[in-house]
């Protein structure tokens, strides 16, 4: 569950209208307060953004690997995966209104060599390994290609 109050404690806020604008004045009826945090801690990237209209997301960039997890407006988590940050998907969980998981894809079990193998690999055999050119593939106007096992 997201500590919503860390995060409203701890986070920026500003205001956003309903129809999107982005404002500052906190007297404005017709806007939600949108909250942003970014931490490192360990060395490990932490990004949690959204508000209690929409719901929040909670981005961690570890070295290899990208995990976020989308969470309802009262912090309870909606759905969570985990991407290498060369685009290919480790694990995916869904979870139902409580908070509890429902559905999980372990990539790992689907395939005969696991995320770490192909990391591994890439590693040893001069793959390019360069995060920032595998990311503007991902995030790419053409939609992002789905990379999972070969």
């Amino acid at each position: 569950m997201l500590d919503l109050d860390y995060l409203k404690k701890n986070g920026n806020v500003s205001s956003i209208s309903y129809n999107g604008a982005v404002s500052i004045p906190e007297d404005n009826k017709s806007s939600v307060k949108h909250y942003k945090l970014s931490e490192i801690k360990n060395n490990i990237k932490i990004i949690t953004e959204g508000d209690e209209e929409i719901g929040f997301i909670r981005t961690i960039n570890d070295t290899d690997y990208t995990t976020i997890t989308e969470f309802d407006r009262k912090g309870f988590p909606k759905k969570s995966e985990i991407k290498s940050t060369y685009g290919f998907y480790v694990n995916q969980v869904e979870y139902d209104q409580k908070g509890n998981p429902s559905k999980e894809i372990n990539y790992d079990l689907l395939f005969k060599f696991k995320a770490k193998d192909i990391l591994n690999y890439m590693k040893n055999n001069d793959f390019n390994l360069d995060k920032k050119y595998y990311q503007n593939i991902l995030s790419s106007e053409v939609p992002p290609p789905t990379i999972l096992r070969g």
